[in-house]
Parts: structure tokens; sequence; C-alpha cells
């Protein structure tokens, strides 16, 4: 046990808003999102990151800490990372900025399994996310895919011999006054849906739509085909609830005697068992059973030993259930529409509910999720409230939007910021009054705020509002976006009262090439976000977004780095 108690509420909120899926549609399997880890509603650490790589950066830390050793998850995009360090049943979280020397920030202590269950979670909630978005890029997240899978057959202390499935349904065998003997398991493996016997009634029905890890056993199978053609996948029975000839194929990983604690089927009593490998996971068989199809052999002759690293197509006359356990509570992915609304008002499954709510983009999402906004939820779910509303870009969504430019949360004030450029209604950013925290950090407290000036400069144009008894201005959502399709940038000094400028020099080592898809993007999400705050920004490297901080009240000009920018995005003036 650890020597303290670890924190339930270990969570790793994703910003999966417009422009991540539109990037996705676009083709980037790596898109930019705002990434944070939050322990008893404290963030520990943020940053924006690219979500392939982060997410391989999560399984890669799942392998250590399995073993009881530390692991390490870095931001590429920021000067972050966290380290964790295994204590018993608890995982120590420590955070640090590179660019500060590894200075220490803030930590925490969590539970070791709901925060290894909450980081599987959150690798294949991407992966769900991806292939949903665009599914001509199932092939690009496969490999993190697989990797996630090998880590809950781990986390279930399965070992070598496992295959990460999903509990569909189960079906009674044998049954008498109300008491089931044996029932038929139905499992997904994928897009493979088959059935398997379970004579000990391992399977719960309460766990429907669970992911698991099983262990599966082949009896009596037949080798239909061998040699390197054979590829690694399932071909289940076109009848799901049938627990026979189902078809198995991969590569043989393991021939070894079979362990005293492994359930076999009881007409079964085997020395050794191999394991097959068939891509999501292991299954294993008796290698001294298996027949071979008439046209292999002749008539009288021995078939061929089974070896490591072999290509075998086996056909199983029945497939069993060796054991099985629940990882996880059933997938939103798995739900109705109508269990997603009833969700919302659930704390523990409400962020998910949202995002799968605009996943799909549900009739009557935006009023149901407005709603549940208006019901002052934590910050944390309040962040993933809004990018839901950003992904759906419904209109109706405007005025629960607006309210949320008002948020205590910088993070929500800036979401709600790019979900009303989304939705098409920019002008809703200039609010009549700013929040009683909002004043301009030169301008003495108690002072009335400035109007929001009459004629701003961009790209080398010039705005100008219409004659009215109060001036007006254009949208700073409107001008950033518009910004970018415009000639080069104007400035102007930089205010003096302003926090200075510092510059810094980087001491983490030098990482590898930017993954695929890992610049911000370029529209009114990145707009918004770089046209209303202020940011450090360092000579030595080049400027990265700055973050929107209402704050410091109506935007006020600033003056880009001499540094270059970065390629595909665009940098204004903004007054």
């Amino acid at each position: 046990m650890s020597s303290q108690a670890g924190v339930k509420d270990a969570r790793i909120e994703v910003g999966y808003d417009a422009a991540v899926y539109e990037r996705l549609r676009g083709g980037d399997p790596n898109p930019d999102a705002a990434v944070r880890v939050v322990c008893g509603g404290r963030v520990l650490v943020s940053g924006r990151d690219g979500l392939r790589w982060h997410c391989a950066q999560l399984v890669h830390a799942l392998e250590p800490l399995f073993e009881d050793e530390p692991a390490t998850v870095e931001f590429y995009e920021a000067d972050e990372r966290y380290h964790l360090v295994p204590d018993g049943d608890a995982v120590r979280l420590r955070c640090e900025r590179t660019a500060d020397d590894g200075d220490a920030g803030p930590s925490a202590v969590v539970d070791r399994e709901a925060f290894v269950t909450e980081l599987l979670r959150t690798v294949e909630t991407f992966c769900d996310v991806v292939v949903g978005a665009n599914p001509a890029l199932a092939d690009e997240v496969a490999e993190v895919r697989e990797r996630a899978g090998d880590a809950r057959v781990a986390a279930a202390g399965f070992g070598d011999w496992g295959l990460p499935v999903r509990l569909l349904d189960t079906e009674p065998e044998t049954a008498h006054g109300g008491t089931v003997y044996t029932q038929t398991a139905v499992l997904a493996v994928g897009d493979a849906r088959f059935g398997a016997f379970d004579g000990d009634v391992l399977a719960d029905e309460e766990s429907r739509d669970a992911p698991a890890a099983a262990r599966l056993w082949l009896s009596d199978p037949t080798a239909v085909e061998r040699g390197a053609d054979v590829g690694l996948h399932v071909e289940p029975n076109p009848d799901a609830l049938a627990w026979h000839d189902h078809a198995f194929s991969g590569e043989v990983v393991d021939v070894a005697d079979l362990p005293a604690s492994a359930r076999t089927p009881s007409d079964d009593s085997p020395d050794r068992r191999a394991l097959l490998h068939v891509g999501a996971g292991t299954v294993a068989f008796d290698p001294d059973a298996v027949d071979v199809a008439l046209e292999e052999t002749a008539a009288g002759d021995d078939p061929p030993p089974v070896t490591v690293g072999q290509r075998l197509h086996l056909r199983a006359a029945s497939v069993h259930l060796s054991d099985v356990v629940v990882t996880d509570a059933p997938s939103m992915a798995d739900r109705t529409e109508a269990e997603l609304r009833d969700a919302l008002s659930d704390p523990a499954r409400r962020a998910a509910a949202a995002t799968e709510l605009a996943r799909r983009d549900a009739e009557d999402a935006a009023a149901a999720i407005t709603d549940c906004l208006r019901t002052d939820p934590p910050a944390s779910d309040r962040r993933a409230l809004v990018r839901a509303l950003d992904v759906l870009a419904d209109e109706s969504a405007v005025p629960g939007l607006v309210e949320r430019l008002g948020d205590a949360d910088p993070d929500v004030r800036r979401a709600a910021a790019v979900a009303l450029a989304t939705v098409g209604d920019p002008a809703a950013l200039w609010t009549p009054s700013w929040p009683p925290s909002a004043r301009s950090p030169t301008r003495p407290r108690g002072a009335p705020s400035p109007a929001p000036p009459a004629t701003s400069t961009r790209r080398g144009r010039s705005t100008t509002s219409p004659r009215s008894s109060a001036p007006t201005a254009t949208p700073r959502c409107a001008r950033a976006s518009s910004a970018s399709s415009a000639g080069p940038a104007t400035s102007t000094p930089r205010p003096s009262s302003s926090k200075p400028w510092t510059t810094r020099t980087p001491t983490s080592p030098a990482r590898p090439s930017r993954p695929s898809g890992g610049s911000p993007t370029n529209g009114p999400s990145a707009a918004c976000s770089a046209a209303s705050g202020t940011t450090t920004r360092r000579s030595a490297s080049p400027p990265r977004t700055p973050s929107l901080n209402s704050a410091r009240g109506p935007p006020t000009t600033t003056t880009a780095t001499n540094s270059p920018p970065r390629p595909g995005r665009a940098w204004s003036a903004r007054s």
C-alpha cells in the first residue's frame, strides 16, 4: 500500500474542439489540442500538443509503470513534462517546466489503478475520434491502438496470453430455476464479433459493452493454411451467438508447458499450449492437437509440428472463455443518444458524454449541453461542454456561449470565444461590460473601461467604424481570421507599462523533428486564441500561440518579436 492516500479523480482532459475535427477530416492524424492533467479539481500541468504524439507518450509510460518503474510524459509543443513514480497502490505525479531548468512544479498522489484506466481511456478515445472523423486514418492510429490493447491485457495481469475485447452480451446455454450454469459470451475484437463458450459463467451481464481482457482457448483447431501470406486477424462465424467454427489467423509467438492455473475445457487436458498472435492480442491452443486440411498432407503423414514464427490460419471447432477481467466502465461510444443526455447529469461521465454527443452531431445536443452548462458544473466540465458546442456549431448555443465570456476560468472564456467564431457570431465577443477583474494593467483601479477602438490597423488596411453615437470595432476573432489572407503585418511599439519581454535560453535537450501535422491550426480557432492576450516569448525559438487572458480587459496593441513566424501561421498587429 502507498504511504499516502491516492486521489481517485485524476483526469486527463483533451480539448476536442472544431479545429481538431477539421484537421482530422483534412487528413492530419496528429492535430494540436489542449491537454491537461487535473487532480482533485486542480490543474497540475497543461499545454498544447499533437494528439497522436501525446497518446503515444501515454502508452509508452504505461510499460514501465507495470514494472514498478518511473516514467515521464513530455509535451512536444510546450515546455512541460510530468513524471510518474509508482508507490504501492498509488502513483506520484511530479510536474516541471523544461525551460526553467527542471524547476519543480505542482505534484499530487493519485490512485494507481484509476490513473492507468484513465490513460488507457484517453488513448482509446483518441483512436475512436480519429476513425470516426476520417476512416481513412485508421492505419495511422493502428499501432497506438494495438499498444493500448496490449497495455489493457497487461493491466488485467494476463501477461503474454490475452486479448482485448468488449463484452457485448451473454446468452444462457444451461439454466434452471433462474440460475445460469453455462452461457455464451458474445465478444467483439475490432469489427469482428463472435461467441465463446463460458462454462464457468465468468462474464457478468452487468458488464455489457465494457472493455475487458479475455483469455480464449481454441479447441480442436484445424490448420487451414500456413505460410507468410497468412495475415493477423479474426474471421468469425457469421452467427455471432455461435461459439464454434470461428477462424483465427496469426503468428505463433510461444510454445511452452501449460501453467497449472490456466483454465481449459473440462474434456481437454493438454500438456502444452501455443500462443497465436492475431493482431490485437493472443489466443491459446494445444500445439499437439492441431489437425491439418486434407489437401496439405498425404494420407498417413504426420502433420508438421507447431513452432514459433509459423503463420497459421486455424479454424477452431469451439472457442472457450478461459478467463476475463473487466478493465473499465462501458465507453460512451456504445451509449444511445438518450443515455448520453442522461449522462450529462453525472459528474463522472459528463465531459465524455458531451464529447460523444458532439462527435455524433446528435439532434438537440446543443440544447442539452447548453442547459447543462447553465448548472455551473466544475471548470473542467465547463471546458468540455463549451468545446462540444464549438464542434456542434449550432446557433442556438450562442446565448449560452456569450454567458461564458465572463466565466471565472480563463480557459473557459477562451473556448467560448473560439466557439462563437466557429458558430459565426463573433460580434458577440464585444460584451456590454467586462468582468470586474478585467481591468487593464495600465488603468487605475475603479476607472471606466475604455471603449473599443474606432479604427484598427491590420495587415496594412484600415477598418473605420460607421458614424454613430458610440464607436464600434471589428470583433477580435473576425479581424484575426481575416488577417490570415492579407499582406505583411504592421505593428506599433509595445506599451511600456506592460510586462517586459524576457529572453531565455532553452536548456532542454534537442528534440526530434516535429511529428506530422503538429503546426497550430490556422483559422478562427487559432486566430481567436492569438488575438486576445499576451505571453512571454523567447527570441531563441519561434513564437508560440499567445493565450487569451480577459483579465487584461479589451484588446491592446501588441508587437510581434523579431523571431521568424512558424510556417503556415499568420501573425498580425492587433489593435
